[in-house]
């Protein structure tokens, strides 16, 4: 199901550090989006269980892994410009908790700073609640910038604006098998969807919108 939206979202930002490499100040190597899938399920078996990082290389690896390259975003994030590496995926799965459904479909907006082993991370989630009888869908839409590998630099805005639009279908996935990490099996097919956020505090801005490739994920 693709769509077009506009809704309110809660945002969360921090203090950022820029940089090629977060640790070593080294370049970061240009890899296709299978070398950078492979790449992010090395670093997830180096981790141990319980680190945050695991859920963040999860969701970046699980659309990488597909076939997609990162499209690099200029925004700004907390006050400052910024740039990350961008990718996106449409979930037309519901999503539960608890047993109980809590949505219809899902858009996600992945984001990290540049870096071989990054510690900074955006997400944005733009979820389809269910309808009552005889009502349309209503969107609730959460933006979260983690600040570092802990837990303490989140801080959020629930003012912001969110324009997610599907702009073109690129064609079918080709996925890579990785060994720490999984991959939905699901039907697959790329595209490009451009984001636009703003308002509220200006959080996170993305304006004009940008271009980021993804992946649309079908039953």
């Amino acid at each position: 199901m693709m769509r077009r939206v506009v809704c309110v979202v809660a945002a969360a930002g921090a203090m950022m550090a820029c940089g090629s490499d977060q640790s070593t100040n080294t370049n970061v190597p240009v890899l296709t989006a299978a070398q950078l899938a492979l790449h992010f399920d090395t670093l997830a078996g180096q981790l141990p269980v319980g680190d945050p990082r695991l859920t963040w290389y999860q969701d970046i690896a699980s659309i990488l892994a597909r076939g997609v390259t990162p499209s690099a975003g200029q925004m700004h994030l907390a006050g400052g410009p910024a740039v990350l590496d961008l990718a996106t995926e449409l979930d037309a799965f519901p999503d539960s908790v608890g047993g109980k459904k809590i949505a219809d479909s899902t858009y996600r907006l992945t984001g990290w700073f540049p870096s071989t082993r990054p510690s900074q991370f955006l997400d944005v989630r733009v979820r389809f609640v269910p309808p009552k009888s005889g009502t349309t869908d209503t969107t609730v839409t959460y933006v979260t910038f983690y600040g570092d590998t802990t837990t303490n630099n989140i801080f959020t805005d629930s003012a912001e604006t969110v324009v997610p639009q599907v702009l073109s279908n690129r064609g079918l996935c080709q996925t890579t098998p990785l060994q720490h990490l999984t991959v939905p099996p699901n039907p697959c097919t790329k595209v490009a969807v451009e984001w636009l956020v703003g308002g509220g505090t200006n959080l996170l801005v993305i304006n004009p919108a940008d271009q980021v490739s993804g992946t649309h994920l079908t039953q």
